[in-house]
């Protein structure tokens, strides 16, 4: 985990006189937006012995509370044994897909901060820190009346924070492989 002031020294300088405060809060949106577009942030949520055909569980209220300083954005994967299984959720219940028979149930979900977390996941820092940045700077740029704004600087963060969304995207649609996702055209003979 890392502090929200860890960015700071690439945003600081583009804002001169915006207060820490505000400089902090930004940075906590802009990890909040970049998980919930991305999904980058999956943890394991929980683990549970299942029964032996029970398809159904009631998901509880400390549940959601299994990360501190997250929220859920969506679960992601459910398996038993090692083994994905098919799944629908509806924030209270979760259906499994297969008959559980016993075996333990993990469940992987994609979080994001929550807006008073004191720390963010380091992972924003070491590999998705540009996004961060470009989206803290979005926020701040665009705001009026202050001595920072700066509208067209604002709107080009913007598009800097779409690219990085968009290669994310297409990273994970590879499963973060750099190889082409085409395939080679063949003659019909």
């Amino acid at each position: 985990m890392v502090d929200p002031e860890d960015f700071f020294p690439d945003i600081l300088p583009e804002v001169p006189g915006c207060p820490d405060g505000q400089v902090e809060q930004a940075v906590r949106d802009a990890a909040i937006r970049f998980c919930r577009d991305t999904m980058v942030w999956r943890e394991e949520i929980d683990a549970f012995a299942s029964e032996p055909g029970k398809l159904r569980y009631e998901l509880g209220f400390d549940f959601f509370l299994m990360v501190s300083d997250a929220e859920i954005v969506a679960l992601t994967d459910v398996s038993i044994k090692g083994e994905s299984v098919q799944f629908k959720w509806d924030r209270r219940r979760l259906d499994l897909g297969a008959d559980p028979k016993g075996e333990s149930v993990s469940v992987f979900g994609a979080l994001q901060p929550t807006r008073t977390a004191q720390r963010l996941p380091a992972l924003l820092h070491s590999d998705y820190k540009e996004a961060i940045v470009a989206y803290a700077l979005y926020r701040l740029l665009n705001q009026t009346r202050t001595e920072w704004a700066h509208p067209d600087m604002a709107q080009r963060q913007r598009e800097l924070y779409l690219n990085y969304v968009r290669e994310e995207r297409i990273s994970q649609g590879r499963g973060h492989s750099t190889a082409p996702t085409h395939v080679r055209p063949r003659r019909f003979v």
